[in-house]
């Protein structure tokens, strides 16, 4: 086209200067010509970038641009008269890789916004692409200005990475789980269509391992201590929490898992699952979750939910809508195949049945297992006579029906109210029998000590009616006081006896 071109625009040049007078009898439009050559190169052209894609960089651009260089090496190289001036394929060949060029230089420089837009397959796809041509047709394409925009869109794609882990790491510490979770599937889109060109982000994703494993541990543990001192209300609270990490971990996370293990295998990592198997149900309960994720359904989702979203996403991973976004690469990860799955695994209602009890399973037995530990603290109290203590029990257990209800089927909160003071009561007998009995055989020293605990008794439960009440101690009291007048009259009676 190029030499039709210049043929035809010399021709024009000749014909203005006045040869069409000498060939006037000449059916021939150069005008129309030379428009109907350019329109022709037009389409050439669009049939050229239609090839800028992954798979012609081998196929299609490399032998076309091989072949023009070679023919002007020889040109070049030879010192025979007969080889042909190579004009056109000189032409022809910086055509090609100015255009080459300009397409590269216009693919990272819209990866550069799409990454400012979130949109993480087009940037994905447009950096999978620049690489690949670079990797193929370096012998070709010119090396600075595209080694400058590459280098200039690799530092913003780290900086927004490292914007990026920042959030994430800042909402898991502030407890909005809500915004981690929304920021990690943000964050595993990110690292599924980005990380694989660049190692410096692979090497970064240790950071994000390593805060998600120290933090849970941190709830856990705080968890733990907040049983360990009947902090109900405080430990209802984190029992939710760490059920709605949980839901992330055995969701997005299990998603993100299942494709950084092909090119991360940190420490982190494994501790991670195994702190999932320990507390969030494990691989099984990650399996189901990935599903609820892939289609990014809630847990609670109806089939008609689920349904819906398929169609969503199987509109979204289409190849179809991939080449309408601009997006080369067709379903790498299999999406389509992935979702389809989701989708026929979730329409049993027994699986759905089964990740919801899953879901509401972690830390059951820690909270089952409360009211025994309760009642053998209350005992240990009570035989040290640490009322003081045995008080605190009683207040905490006001809030135990808040962890009762996170259980399935739900603890009787009312009922460990009434074994607690069941517990006590008997104390209280045990401590009026000790009275009586130590009365009854005048062990007078002993009976100081009952009255003095009777005396502790009162002041910390004497507000439970159905535990203490002191008309027995008045009565006890009376008595002892009677008996003791008795005693003393009888003592009298003597001295007056002795003294007539």
């Amino acid at each position: 086209f190029t030499s039709v071109i210049e043929t035809y625009v010399y021709l024009q040049k000749e014909f203005d200067k006045g040869l069409l007078d000498h060939v006037g009898s000449l059916q021939f439009c150069i005008k129309g010509e030379l428009s109907r050559v350019k329109e022709l190169q037009c389409q050439a052209n669009e049939r050229h970038k239609q090839q800028l894609v992954m798979s012609s960089a081998e196929l299609y651009w490399k032998p076309k641009l091989d072949d023009y260089r070679k023919k002007l090496d020889e040109y070049h190289n030879s010192w025979s008269s007969w080889v042909p001036w190579p004009g056109a394929y000189q032409v022809e060949y910086h055509n090609h890789v100015a255009m080459l060029k300009d397409h590269i230089l216009h693919l990272v420089r819209a990866a550069r916004e799409d990454m400012d837009r979130h949109n993480y397959e087009r940037v994905g796809s447009s950096v999978a692409l620049v690489q690949h041509f670079r990797s193929v047709l370096q012998y070709h394409l010119p090396s600075v200005p595209i080694t400058t925009e590459a280098q200039n869109l690799e530092h913003h794609v780290l900086r927004a990475f490292s914007c990026l882990q920042d959030d994430l790491k800042a909402a898991l510490a502030k407890d909005n789980i809500t915004e981690f979770e929304s920021l990690f599937l943000q964050y595993q889109k990110f690292v599924q269509n980005i990380a694989t060109p660049y190692v410096e982000i692979k090497r970064r994703l240790v950071h994000v391992h390593e805060h998600i494993h120290d933090i849970v541990n941190l709830r856990v543990a705080g968890l733990n201590s907040q049983v360990d001192v009947f902090d109900f209300a405080g430990a209802a609270a984190s029992v939710n929490l760490l059920r709605n990490i949980g839901h992330v971990l055995t969701g997005v996370y299990a998603v993100y898992h299942e494709f950084i293990r092909t090119f991360a295998n940190d420490g982190f990592l494994q501790r991670i699952n195994d702190m999932c198997t320990e507390h969030f149900g494990g691989k099984a309960l990650s399996r189901l979750g990935a599903f609820y994720a892939l289609l990014e359904v809630p847990p609670n989702a109806s089939q008609e939910d689920i349904d819906r979203a398929f169609k969503l996403k199987s509109r979204e991973y289409h190849s179809d809508m991939h080449a309408r976004k601009g997006i080369c690469q067709q379903d790498p990860d299999g999406m389509q195949k992935r979702i389809t799955e989701a989708r026929d695994e979730l329409r049993n209602p027994r699986v759905r049945d089964e990740y919801r009890r899953g879901f509401l399973e972690p830390f059951s037995i820690m909270i089952k297992d409360i009211p025994k530990k309760l009642r053998k603290q209350a005992e240990e109290f009570l035989q040290k006579r640490k009322y003081e203590e045995v008080k605190q029990l009683l207040t905490c257990v006001k809030d135990f029906h808040r962890l009762a209800c996170l259980v399935d089927p739900p603890l009787d909160g009312e009922q460990v109210r009434v074994d607690m003071h069941k517990a006590v009561k008997e104390h209280v007998n045990t401590i009026q029998a000790n009275i009586a009995d130590h009365w009854s055989r005048r062990k007078l020293k002993e009976l100081h000590d009952d009255f003095t605990c009777l005396d502790r008794i009162d002041e910390n439960f004497g507000a439970y009616a159905e535990i203490y009440s002191d008309t027995w101690k008045k009565d006890i009291s009376k008595q002892v006081e009677s008996d003791i007048d008795s005693l003393a009259e009888q003592a009298r009676s003597y001295l007056s006896d002795d003294g007539a």
